[in-house]
């Protein structure tokens, strides 16, 4: 590997992890696009490579919450009984939705996209606009069914998208649970811990053909890959909590916003290619 190879790798994770601590979204949306041309460049274009990409996109993502969510506990910030409800039924739906995409032939990319797309957009409005942040001193709803839910949602959108889950659980713990948005993306960000844990463990079980030739590969994770990334998310994912901690909450939920609709636009060039 060149140095320049090296250092985009260390650069995403750096980013990925500044915008998991500082948004709780994982970081998914630099790791993909990165690991896409990387796998790309080494000749694995089959149909299996949205598979690796997206096992090796949550597996960065674990050491982006692990390195964010203790920072959130150094900090007293670290909201326990929601993140082990939340990320033990995220954990399920996003293994279940993985063995699913590897198994069956139901998972169509494009319907997901379009689906996914509304949904972020209309979640993106709903920030934008203001709608979302009117009711947010009521005080919380601790209820494991709502905490359940999101962490399912969570989890399954995760495992389509391999872009974390958090871009769909912070606004549900806003709006369903009339949450603090810096607390929601604490809670997100260590939701995402467990799951990412778990579906790295999965990934590493996993055999394939097309990556064994690959020095250094355990399963789907391909390490020469993915531990420049790691090694970014550790270093700047504190950061990005600090950071949180230092802004205002409603430039945060205009920078959530504003993400979503990267998000969008990065599915929507997906879609034509």
């Amino acid at each position: 590997m060149d140095y320049g190879t090296l250092l985009l790798l260390f650069a995403g994770g750096c980013a990925g992890g500044l915008l998991a601590g500082l948004l709780g979204v994982g970081g998914g949306l630099v790791f993909v696009p990165i690991f896409t041309n990387y796998l790309v460049a080494l000749g694995i274009v089959d149909d299996k490579i949205a598979q690796i990409i997206i096992a090796n996109s949550m597996f960065a993502i674990f050491f982006a919450g692990i390195s964010g969510s203790i920072k959130h506990y150094l900090s007293g910030h670290l909201y326990f009984k929601p993140v082990i409800i939340s990320g033990v039924m995220a954990s399920i739906t996003s293994i279940g939705a993985t063995y699913l995409i590897n198994h069956t032939s139901w998972y169509n990319k494009q319907v997901f996209a379009v689906i996914f797309i509304s949904i972020a957009a209309y979640v993106a409005y709903s920030i934008f606009s203001g709608k979302s942040d009117k009711k947010q001193m009521v005080e919380e709803d601790f209820s494991s069914n709502k905490f359940l839910q999101i962490g399912g949602l969570g989890g399954l959108l995760a495992a389509l998208s391999g872009v974390g889950g958090g871009i769909i659980m912070v606004p549900m713990l806003v709006k369903m649970l009339k949450m603090n948005i810096k607390k929601a993306t604490a809670i997100s960000l260590g939701i995402i811990t467990i799951m990412a844990l778990a579906s790295s463990i999965y990934s590493m079980s996993i055999k394939l053909n097309t990556i064994t030739n690959i020095p250094y590969t355990h399963g789907l994770i391909i390490f020469p890959m993915v531990v420049p990334v790691i090694i970014g998310c550790i270093i700047c994912s504190p950061f990005g909590v600090v950071l949180s901690k230092k802004i205002p909450e409603k430039t945060i939920q205009l920078m959530f916003a504003a993400f979503l609709v990267l998000v969008i636009l990065n599915m929507i060039y997906n879609l034509w290619l």
